[in-house]
C-alpha cells in the first residue's frame, strides 16, 4: 500500500511540477523522415563516429514492416539513428521521449546506453509502451549527436515506434508530456465504466429491457479494456502479461457483447441472410469468442496471441460491417432517431480507425483522434439510450396522469352527484312510497307518476351534465387540434333565429383549436337556461389586432335584482346552486381547456356583460388576398324579430351549389354544409 501511495504521488507531482514549455530552447522533435535505418545487427551501430551515409532514410514514428523498402525481409533486428546538432551544451536535465516501441528496444546517445525495455527469454514482454529515458548531461556535445536505437521483434508484422511522441525535453516536461495524455485517459475510462454501473443498476429496475443490461456490460468491458491499454496501469503493480491477457479478453468479448445490444436495442425479429432468429446468432457468436479467450489462456503467449487476433480480426470486420448495414437500412428505411445516433457515431469511428492505422503503418502524415472517436461512437449510444429512457419516463408519467385523472373524474363524479341528485333522487323514493300505498286513487296515482317521470328526466339530464363537467375538469389541453376559419365556422354554428347578434371580425382570422369544444361553448352559452329570464339579449363578436376573439353578451332586465342574482350565479364558485351551476361550470371549463379568459360584471347598475376572451392566429399577408378584404371587417347583423329581415354588410351573391358531404371535404366546404343544414 506505501508502495501505491508513493507512486501515486510521484505521478501527480510529476503531472503539476512547472515544466519547460515544449515550444522552448530545449525542446527538440525528432519526429518525421531524418531517421536512418540499417538491417545489419552490429553494435558498431551505435558509436557516434560510424559512417552511416548508405542507411536507408525512414519516416518514424510508423511500423516499419509496412515501408515499401522492407519487402520480404526477415529481419527481426534493425536499428535507427538521428542526428541532432545542438549549439551549446543543455544547461538542464534532458529526457528521451518515445511513443509506443514494438518490441524490444535499447536506446544510445552517443555511444553510451541510456535505457532499454526489459527482455523475457521467452515471451514478448513490456512491447507496445511509451518510453521516458534521461539522457545524462556529460553525454552531450556541442555539433553532431547521434541518437542510435536498436529494435528487436517477435513479432512476424510489427517493428518500430508505431506512434508519436518523439521528443527531447526537460524531465519535467517529459514526464507531463508522457502521462498527462493517459491520465486524460483515464478520465474517459471513469466515464465509460460510471455508465456501465449505471445502465446495470437501471437494468436491475427495469428488467424488461435487456438493452440496459448489454449496454452496461458493453461498457465496462470498452471502460476495463481502456483502462488495460493505458500505462499508468503500472502504477498499481507490474504486471504485464496479467494485463495484456486482460485485455485481450475484453478485445475478444466486446464484439459479441455488441451484437447483443443492437440486437435487444433495435429489436430486430429477423436478421437478413441469417435463418437462426437475431438472439440465437449473437449466443452462437459468443460461444464463438469465447473460444479464443480460453484458446489464449492455454497458449500463454503474446505472441501466439497477436497471430491468432490477426486470423480472428477478419470475422469482427465482417460483423462490424453487418451490423452497420442494418444500423444505416432501419434509419434510412424508417428515419428512426436510434438508428441515426449509433450510425453516426459507428462511421465516425470506422473513419477514425481507418486514419489510426494508416499513421501507424506509415500510409498516412498526421494526428489521429481514435480516442475521442471511441468518445463519440460510446457517447452516441449513450444518447440514444437516454432519450429512450426519457420518452419511456414520460409515457410513464403520461399513463400515471390518465389514471390520476380517472381518479380525480371518478371522486368528482360521485361528488356532484351526492350534491345534485341526492334531492331528486330522495323525491323519486318518497313518490314511490305513495305510490305503493293502497289508500291513494286512481287520479293521484296518475298524478304521481307523472311526477316520478318529471323527476327521473331532471335525474337523467343533472347526470350528463356531471359527466361532462367531470370530464371537462380533468382535461388541460384541447385533445385534436384543426384550423378553421373563424368567421365561416362562427357563422355557421350560431343559430340565428334565437340570439341578437353582431360580428365584426378579421376574414382572415384562424382559429386553431377544438372545433368540439368551440361549438359547445357556443350552443350552451346561447342555451343557458338562466339567459331565458332576460328580454334582451345581444351577442357582439370582435376581433383586435393582436388576433384575439371577444365575445360579449349584454342582458338587460328591468328587474334589477335578477341581474344581480345572474352575476352571482356566474361567478361564485359554489356547487350548491344546483343545476344551473352545473350548466355554467360546464362552459367555465370549456373557456379554461381553450386558454381563454372570462369576465362577468355589471354596467351602469342596468346592464350584465359577460366577456369572453379567446386566442386566435392572425393572418400575415396571404397569396392571393387583396389588401382591402384584410384591412376590412366583416359586419353581419341579425335581429331575433320574425318581422325584420336578416342583412350582411357583404355584397350580393351568386345562388350557391347545394353542399354534399363527402370524404375529402375542406374545411370550408364542411362549413357551407353546415349552413346549408342549419338553414333548412
Amino acid at each position: 500500500m506505501r508502495v501505491l501511495i508513493s507512486r501515486l504521488m510521484l505521478l501527480f507531482g510529476l503531472l503539476f511540477v512547472p515544466g519547460m514549455p515544449l515550444g522552448a530552447e530545449n525542446s527538440f522533435d525528432l519526429q518525421g523522415e531524418q531517421w536512418l535505418l540499417s538491417f545489419t545487427n552490429s553494435r558498431q551501430n551505435a558509436s557516434a563516429d560510424l559512417d552511416d551515409s548508405r542507411w536507408q532514410k525512414v519516416r518514424q514514428p510508423g511500423d516499419l514492416m509496412h515501408q515499401p523498402f522492407w519487402q520480404k525481409r526477415k529481419n527481426d533486428i534493425v536499428w535507427l539513428r538521428y542526428h541532432l546538432h545542438l549549439g551549446s551544451i543543455p544547461d538542464e536535465n534532458l529526457s528521451l521521449v518515445l511513443g509506443r516501441v514494438y518490441d524490444h528496444d535499447e536506446v544510445y546517445v552517443n555511444g553510451q546506453l541510456i535505457g532499454r525495455s526489459p527482455l523475457h527469454p521467452r515471451l514478448a514482454v513490456h512491447y507496445g509502451r511509451p518510453r521516458l529515458y534521461p539522457v545524462p548531461d556529460r553525454l552531450w556535445r556541442t555539433g553532431d549527436n547521434v541518437i542510435s536505437i536498436r529494435l528487436k521483434t517477435s513479432f512476424k508484422n510489427k517493428i518500430g515506434i508505431v506512434s508519436a511522441p518523439i521528443q527531447i525535453l526537460s524531465t519535467a516536461a517529459a514526464s507531463r508530456l508522457l502521462y498527462q495524455k493517459e491520465l486524460d485517459r483515464l478520465v474517459f475510462t471513469g466515464l465509460y465504466l460510471a455508465a456501465g454501473f449505471f445502465f446495470l443498476v437501471l437494468y436491475r429496475q427495469l428488467h424488461q429491457f435487456k438493452e440496459y443490461k448489454w449496454f452496461g456490460i458493453f461498457a465496462l468491458l470498452f471502460g476495463s479494456y481502456q483502462f488495460l491499454t493505458n500505462d499508468l496501469r503500472f502504477q498499481l503493480f507490474d504486471g504485464f502479461l496479467v494485463y495484456k491477457y486482460l485485455e485481450q479478453v475484453c478485445y475478444l468479448l466486446l464484439p459479441s457483447v455488441y451484437f447483443h445490444f443492437i440486437v435487444y436495442f433495435f429489436k430486430f425479429e429477423k436478421l437478413p441472410g441469417l435463418s437462426v432468429s437475431p438472439r440465437r446468432a449473437a449466443f452462437f457468436y459468443a460461444i464463438f469468442n469465447g473460444v479464443f479467450v480460453v484458446l489464449f489462456l492455454v497458449l500463454f503467449n503474446p505472441v501466439t496471441w497477436d497471430r491468432i487476433i490477426t486470423w480472428w480480426f477478419p470475422s469482427v470486420l465482417l460483423v462490424a460491417i453487418y451490423i452497420t448495414i442494418l444500423i444505416a437500412l432501419k434509419a434510412w428505411r424508417e428515419w428512426n432517431r436510434d438508428a441515426i445516433f449509433a450510425l453516426a457515431g459507428t462511421l465516425i469511428l470506422i473513419w477514425q480507425a481507418i486514419q489510426f492505422n494508416a499513421i501507424q503503418r506509415g500510409y498516412w502524415d498526421g494526428q489521429a483522434w481514435f480516442n475521442e472517436a471511441l468518445f463519440i461512437f460510446f457517447f452516441a449510444l449513450t444518447l440514444a439510450l437516454i432519450f429512450r429512457l426519457i420518452e419511456m419516463q414520460l409515457e410513464v408519467n403520461s399513463r400515471r396522469n390518465r389514471l390520476q385523472s380517472v381518479d380525480t373524474m371518478q371522486d368528482r363524479i360521485f361528488s356532484y352527484i351526492n350534491i345534485f341528485l341526492q334531492k331528486p333522487a330522495e323525491q323519486v323514493v318518497s313518490l314511490k312510497q305513495r305510490l305503493e300505498s293502497a289508500q291513494i286513487q286512481n287520479t293521484a296515482r296518475i298524478a304521481i307518476l307523472q311526477e316520478m317521470e318529471s323527476q327521473v328526466r331532471s335525474i337523467e339530464s343533472r347526470l350528463d351534465d356531471i359527466l361532462e363537467l367531470s370530464r371537462l375538469e380533468v382535461i388541460n389541453e384541447p385533445e385534436f387540434l384543426e384550423p378553421v376559419n373563424f368567421y365561416d365556422f362562427i357563422s355557421a354554428v350560431i343559430p340565428s333565429d334565437k340570439i341578437t347578434h353582431y360580428i365584426k371580425v378579421n376574414p382572415d382570422l384562424l382559429l386553431n383549436t377544438s372545433l368540439e369544444l368551440v361549438n359547445s361553448f357556443v350552443v350552451r352559452v346561447i342555451d343557458f337556461p338562466a339567459f331565458r329570464e332576460f328580454p334582451n339579449i345581444d351577442l357582439i363578436i370582435t376581433s383586435d389586432l393582436s388576433g384575439k376573439i371577444h365575445f360579449r353578451f349584454m342582458l338587460f332586465h328591468t328587474n334589477v335584482r335578477k341581474t344581480r342574482q345572474l352575476r352571482e350565479l356566474l361567478t361564485e364558485m359554489n356547487p350548491e346552486r344546483g343545476e344551473l351551476w352545473t350548466k355554467w361550470a360546464i362552459i367555465r371549463e370549456i373557456i379554461r381547456i381553450l386558454h381563454g379568459d372570462l369576465e362577468v360584471r355589471i354596467i351602469n347598475r342596468k346592464f350584465l356583460s359577460i366577456d369572453i376572451h379567446l386566442s386566435a392566429e392572425k393572418p400575415i399577408g396571404r397569396p392571393g388576398s387583396s389588401g382591402a378584404r384584410e384591412s376590412s371587417a366583416v359586419q353581419l347583423f341579425i335581429t331575433e324579430s320574425n318581422n325584420l329581415e336578416s342583412t350582411a354588410a357583404a355584397a350580393p351573391t351568386s345562388p350557391a351549389i347545394k353542399p354534399r358531404l363527402h370524404a375529402k371535404m375542406t374545411i370550408t366546404e364542411f362549413v357551407q354544409f353546415l349552413k346549408s343544414r342549419l338553414k333548412r
